[in-house]
């Protein structure tokens, strides 16, 4: 598990350094069209829709990162979700995990230039949906197994817990 996860971390910050690179390239004086028509193309194509989805236990160490969010849009991305469940079995994971975790957000403040103290102490298992510098997130009808979990930019009424339980149910049924 721990050899895909790496992998998977790497293809993930390759993405980074390509659209990086594009960016850059494409903001130059003397930029070709292509290139800059290319940007245009990637920035519309960085937003996501999740619906009825199920994002759970996020920041776990059998899953993708230490440092941990359930859905992160930066440098462009936009996240919106419809109906989702945010769940967390555990919302704290011990002080060494934290301390990785507080110095995984310690470079991210430092790289998108939040630093507010939200950002800097705010534990990854709290943050269930959220926007770093250039990123956008928007919700609507989710529901959080708990109060602490951060579901930024939710809009209208929470989803209540009866059909959270139904949906967490056919989702899961899915998996058998």
């Amino acid at each position: 598990m721990r050899k895909r996860r790496d992998r998977i971390g790497r293809m993930h910050e390759s993405g980074h350094l390509y659209l990086e690179m594009l960016r850059s390239l494409a903001s130059s004086e003397n930029a070709p069209e292509e290139i800059r028509s290319l940007w245009g193309q990637a920035k519309i194509a960085l937003g996501v829709t999740m619906r009825r989805c199920l994002i759970r236990n996020w920041g776990h160490s059998y899953r993708f990162d230490t440092r941990a969010f359930g859905a992160w849009a930066h440098l462009g991305g936009r996240i919106h979700a419809e109906s989702c469940v945010f769940w967390q079995d555990r919302l704290w994971h011990g002080f060494w995990h934290w301390i990785r975790d507080f110095i995984g957000h310690v470079g991210q403040c430092f790289n998108g230039g939040r630093f507010g103290l939200r950002d800097l102490f705010m534990p990854g298992t709290w943050r269930g949906l959220t926007a770093g510098p250039g990123g956008m997130v928007s919700a609507e009808f989710c529901y959080r197994n708990n109060r602490r979990i951060q579901i930024e930019g939710h809009k209208g009424p929470w989803m209540p817990e009866p059909y959270a339980m139904e949906l967490v149910a056919r989702l899961e049924a899915l998996r058998r």
